[in-house]
C-alpha cells in the first residue's frame, strides 16, 4: 500500500455533546491504520448526551455528605429518629439541623413541630447552599413543600453554584403538585433559562405533566441566547415524543442550533434513530438539510449511525443524498464506514440516486472503503450500481487493487457478468440470421479516463487471464483497429529517422581514412547530403525529445518502469553526440574525434534494434555464417577493436546462444500452452500499449490545448463517443461479416452455445423432474379410481345394463373426471409450493448475509485485540 494510502485520516466528531464547553471537543475518530487494516469505527466513549446528566439533580448520598457538616449531626439524627426533638433549644442552630434531617427523612409530622414549636429557620442551608425548600421539592414531598412556603420559605432562592432553584428541584423530581404550589406562590418559571430552566430537568425526566404545567405558566420554549441549548434539543436528544410535541404546539424554534457543533434537534434526533422525533420534526418544518459545523446534515448522522429507517424517512423528504462535508466524504462513504447495516443504508441512498463514484479528499471512494474493510457484499452491490473498479486514490491505489486483498470472492461474481454482456437473439445458433451482441459497457465504466482502464487495472494486479475472454478479446482488438492509426504513424516516423541517421553514418562514419592502406584524399571527403541529412536527424530528434518529455510529464513512475523508454534517451543522447554542427559542416572526414566513431557504432545497433528490421539477417547469421577469423583478420586492421569485438559478442550472446535455445525448447516444450502463454502475452502488451497511446489524449498536459483539438484526439481514440453506444452486433454464420478474426468469432461462439445449451439442459431436467412428479401423481390417482369403482360393482346391486362394454366406459368416463379434479389441485398445489420456494430462497439468501456480516464483526474484533 503507498505512502499516500496510510495517510487517509478519518475524524468523526461527535454528533452528540456535553453541554460544558469543555466537552464539546471530544471526537471518534474513523482511521486507517499504516499496517492496512480497514477502516473502523473507535467504541463510542460516551452515551447519549442527555444521560450524562442526572435525572436527580442530586444525589442521596451527596446530601447525606453535606448535611453530616451540620453542627452536632450524630446526635440530632438519633433524636429525629426517637421523635425526641423537645430538648434542643428553640431557634438554634440544631433546630435548624432537626429541620434538614426531618425533611430529608420525610418525617413531615416532626417538620411542623420543628418549625412551629422550635422555631427554626424555613430558609436554612446547608454548606452547598441547598435550602429545606430544595430539600423538599427534590424529594417531590407535596406536604413539607408546603409548610415551608407557609412559613416564609423563600420561592426563588438559588443554591450556592447558582445552577438551582426549587422550582429546578421539583422539575426534576417530576412533581406537578409542588411545581404548581410554587408558581402559585411567585417562583419565575423561566429561571436560568440562560443556561437549564426547570423545563429542561422536567424534559430530562419525560415528566410530560410537568413540562405541560411550566407551559401553562409560560415557560419558554426557546432560549434568548443563540447556539444555547433549547428544550427541544434537551427533548430530541432523548427521544421524548410526547414532550416535542408540547413544546412545538408552544411555538418551540426547530431551526435553533447549540453548542460550538451547531446541532439542531433533528441533528441529535437523527444521530440516535428516534424515528418518531425525526418524523415529528420534519412535519413541523426542521430543514432536512441542516448543516453544522462540519457540514454534516442529518443525513450523514443517520448514515454514521446505522440508522436504517431514519435515512429511509430524511430520503422521503428529499434529503440531499449527495450533500458532502468534512473531507469530501458523502453519505455513502458514511454509511458503509460500519458493517452492522451497511448493506441496508447504502442500498436505501443508492436506490436515491447517490453518486456512487464520489471521492473523498484523500481519493477514497465507497468502493475503496468497503473493500477495505471487508464488506464483500457491500462492494459488490456497489458493482452493481455503476461503482468504478479502477478509481485511484491520492496514492494511486485502484479500488480493484483493495477489492483482489481484501475481498477477493467479489471477482468471480464480476467475471460472470461478462457472460451475460454476450447475447443472442432468438434465432437459433446455426441460423444465418443468428446475431450476436457484445456490450462493452461494463469494461468501460468511465470514458473520462480513457476506455481501457479497467483491463490495464486487472493486470496490474496480476489477474491478465481476464484478457482472454472472448468479450475482452474483441474489445481489445476493436480498440487495437480504432488506434493503429496512431501506432503506424509513429512507426512511418521512426521508420524515416532511421533510415536518414543510417545514412548519416555512412556518410561519416563508415569510411576508414585512418588505415595504412593508400586511400584517395577524395575518399575522405563528406559527401554533399551530410549537411542537411544531418539537420533533418536533428530536428526529427528534436521532436523525439518533445515526445519523450511528454510523456513523462505524463506520468513519471510509469514512465521510467518501460525499459523501451531508457533505450530511446540512449538513442537520442546518443544521435545528439553524433550529429554534432562541427562534424555536419567540417568536409574533411578526418577530423572527426575517434570517440564519436565508439558512440556511432553503439548509437546505430540501438536505433536498428528499436526498429526491429535486421530480422532477415539475424536468420542468415543463425544458419552457420559467423566465421570469427573472416570478419576480423581476413581484411584490414580494425580501427576501433574494443567496440568491434564488444558488439560482436553482443550479437553472438543475444541472437545465436538464446534464440537458438529458444527454438529447441519449443521444439521439446507443450507448444499449445507455449501458444497460449505466448497470446496472453499478447493481448497484455496490446492493452498496455493501448492504454499508454490512449492516455496521452486523456492527459492533464493536453487540456490546456484548444477544446476542439482536444475533442477530435479524443473521438480518434474511442471506441465509441457515448458510453450507452458501446455495443458491437455481429452474426458468426454470415460469410459476409468479416469484422473479427476468425478465431475470436468462434470463442464467442462457442461461449454463447455452451451458455444456451447448459441453459437447455437445465430446462430440460426440471420439466423431467416436473413429468416424473405428475406420473406418480397420476398413477396413485388411477389406482384410487380403480379400486372405488371394483369395490361397487362387488357390492352394488346388478343391472342388465352393466354388460363389459357399459362398465368399461363408465370407468373412463369416472377416471377422468376425477384426473381433471387432481389435475386442479396438483396446480394449485405447484403453485403454493413456488410460493414457498420462493419465500425458503428469500429467507435463506438474508441468513446467508447476516452469517457472512457476523464474521466479518467477529474478523474486525480479532484484529483489534490483535
Amino acid at each position: 500500500m503507498g505512502e499516500k494510502e496510510n495517510n487517509l485520516q478519518w475524524d468523526k466528531s461527535d454528533a452528540l455533546i456535553n453541554l460544558d464547553d469543555e466537552d464539546d471537543d471530544e471526537r471518534r475518530s474513523i482511521s486507517s491504520e499504516s499496517s492496512g487494516e480497514g477502516l473502523g469505527v473507535e467504541s463510542p466513549r460516551f452515551h447519549k448526551q442527555y444521560r450524562l446528566h442526572d435525572q436527580e439533580i442530586w444525589q442521596n448520598r451527596g446530601i447525606d455528605k453535606t448535611l453530616k457538616e451540620l453542627p452536632n449531626f450524630e446526635q440530632i439524627l438519633d433524636m429525629v429518629n426517637k421523635s425526641e426533638i423537645s430538648v434542643l433549644s428553640p431557634g438554634s442552630e440544631d433546630a435548624n439541623t432537626a429541620l434538614m434531617i426531618a425533611i430529608l427523612m420525610e418525617r413531615n409530622e416532626i417538620v411542623a413541630k420543628v418549625l412551629n414549636d422550635l422555631y427554626a429557620d424555613a430558609n436554612t442551608v446547608d454548606c452547598l447552599g441547598r435550602t429545606a425548600l430544595h430539600l423538599a421539592c427534590s424529594l417531590g414531598n407535596y406536604g413539607v413543600t408546603k409548610i415551608l412556603l407557609d412559613h416564609g420559605a423563600h420561592v426563588n432562592q438559588w443554591d450556592k453554584m447558582k445552577k438551582v432553584t426549587p422550582l429546578h428541584c421539583a422539575a426534576s423530581s417530576g412533581s406537578v403538585e409542588c411545581i404548581q404550589q410554587l408558581l402559585k406562590r411567585g417562583a419565575h418559571v423561566n429561571a436560568g433559562i440562560e443556561k437549564r430552566s426547570a423545563l429542561h430537568l422536567a424534559i430530562e425526566r419525560n415528566a410530560v405533566n410537568c413540562v405541560e404545567t411550566l407551559l401553562k405558566y409560560g415557560a419558554n420554549p426557546n432560549t434568548p441566547q443563540v447556539y444555547t441549548e433549547t428544550p427541544l434539543h434537551t427533548a430530541a436528544g432523548l427521544g421524548h415524543k410526547e414532550c416535542m410535541q408540547l413544546l412545538l404546539d408552544h411555538g418551540a424554534d426547530v431551526r435553533s442550533q447549540f453548542g460550538k457543533r451547531r446541532l439542531t434537534a433533528l441533528h441529535l434526533a437523527a444521530e440516535d434513530d428516534y424515528i418518531d422525533c425525526v418524523r415529528l420534526l420534519l412535519e413541523h418544518g426542521a430543514k432536512v438539510d441542516a448543516r453544522n459545523v462540519d457540514n454534516q446534515t442529518p443525513l450523514h448522522l443517520a448514515c454514521l449511525s446505522q440508522c436504517v429507517e431514519t435515512v429511509e424517512l430524511l430520503i422521503k423528504y428529499r434529503a440531499d443524498v449527495n450533500a458532502i462535508y468534512k473531507d469530501g466524504r458523502s453519505a455513502l462513504h458514511a454509511a458503509i464506514v460500519k458493517e452492522s447495516k451497511c448493506f441496508e443504508c447504502a442500498k436505501l441512498l443508492l436506490k436515491a440516486g447517490v453518486y456512487v463514484n464520489k471521492p473523498d479528499a484523500y481519493g477514497y471512494t465507497p468502493l475503496h472503503i468497503a473493500a477495505l474493510n471487508e464488506f464483500s457484499s457491500c462492494a459488490y452491490m456497489l458493482i452493481e450500481y455503476g461503482a468504478d473498479m479502477t478509481c485511484r486514490t491520492n496514492g494511486g491505489i485502484s479500488a480493484l487493487s483493495f477489492i483482489i486483498r481484501r475481498t477477493p470472492e467479489v471477482i468471480p461474481k464480476f467475471l460472470n457478468k461478462f457472460d451475460s454482456s454476450i447475447t443472442v437473439n432468438e434465432h437459433e445458433i446455426g441460423d444465418v440470421d443468428c446475431e450476436i451482441k457484445l456490450d462493452f459497457r461494463l469494461l468501460v465504466p468511465n470514458t473520462e479516463r480513457g476506455e481501457t482502464e479497467l483491463l490495464l487495472s486487472f493486470i496490474e494486479v496480476g489477474q491478465k487471464r481476464v484478457l482472454k475472454h472472448p468479450l475482452c478479446e474483441t474489445f481489445l482488438f476493436l480498440k487495437w483497429r480504432r488506434i493503429r492509426k496512431f501506432f503506424l504513424f509513429s512507426l512511418l516516423y521512426h521508420a524515416i529517422y532511421v533510415m536518414l541517421f543510417t545514412l548519416y553514418i555512412l556518410g561519416v562514419y563508415d569510411k576508414n581514412c585512418n588505415s595504412t592502406m593508400n586511400v584517395g584524399l577524395t575518399q575522405c571527403l563528406a559527401s554533399s547530403y551530410v549537411a542537411p541529412v544531418g539537420y533533418a536527424v536533428i530536428f526529427m530528434n528534436l521532436t523525439l525529445l518533445a515526445k519523450e518529455f511528454f510523456q513523462m510529464a505524463h506520468g513519471f513512475f510509469s514512465y521510467v518502469r518501460y525499459w523501451e523508454n531508457w533505450v530511446q534517451w540512449a538513442i537520442i543522447l546518443g544521435v545528439f553526440l553524433c550529429a554534432t554542427p562541427s562534424t555536419m559542416t567540417s568536409s574533411d572526414i578526418t577530423t572527426v574525434p575517434v570517440w564519436q566513431h565508439h558512440v556511432a557504432a553503439i548509437v546505430i545497433f540501438l536505433v536498428w534494434l528499436e526498429l526491429m528490421m535486421t530480422l532477415l539477417k539475424t536468420v542468415t547469421m543463425m544458419a552457420g555464417e559467423l566465421e570469427f577469423e573472416d570478419i576480423f583478420y581476413n581484411g584490414p586492421p580494425i580501427q576501433y577493436p574494443v567496440t568491434a569485438h564488444a558488439m560482436f559478442f553482443a550479437f553472438v550472446l543475444l541472437v545465436t546462444v538464446i534464440l537458438t535455445n529458444l527454438l529447441v525448447g519449443l521444439a521439446v516444450s507443450d507448444i499449445q500452452g507455449l501458444q497460449a502463454s505466448a497470446g496472453l502475452d499478447r493481448l497484455t502488451r496490446q492493452a498496455e500499449l493501448v492504454a499508454r497511446l490512449e492516455g496521452l489524449f486523456f492527459s492533464k498536459l493536453l487540456r490546456k490545448a484548444p477544446s476542439s483539438i482536444i475533442l477530435l484526439c479524443q473521438r480518434s481514440a474511442l471506441l465509441r463517443t457515448s458510453r450507452y453506444h458501446l455495443q458491437f452486433c455481429i452474426r458468426p454464420n454470415d460469410p459476409r461479416d468479416k469484422r473479427l478474426p476468425k478465431d475470436i468469432v468462434v470463442s464467442i461462439y462457442k461461449l454463447v452455445a455452451e451458455r444456451r445449451d447448459r441453459n437447455q439442459s437445465i430446462r430440460r431436467k426440471r420439466r423431467e423432474q416436473n413429468f416424473s412428479f405428475f406420473t406418480r401423481s397420476f398413477d396413485e390417482s388411477i389406482k384410487g379410481v380403480k379400486l372405488r369403482n371394483h369395490s361397487s360393482h362387488i357390492t352394488g346391486p346388478r343391472t342388465l345394463s352393466e354388460n363389459p362394454q357399459f362398465f368399461n366406459q363408465q370407468i373412463s368416463s369416472t377416471k377422468y373426471g376425477e384426473l381433471e379434479k387432481k389435475m386442479e389441485s396438483f396446480q394449485i398445489q405447484l403453485m403454493e409450493m413456488s410460493g414457498k420456494l420462493k419465500e425458503l430462497q428469500t429467507t435463506f439468501s438474508n441468513k446467508m448475509e447476516d452469517i457472512s456480516n457476523d464474521v466479518s464483526i467477529i474478523k474486525i474484533k480479532s484484529l483489534k485485540e490483535k
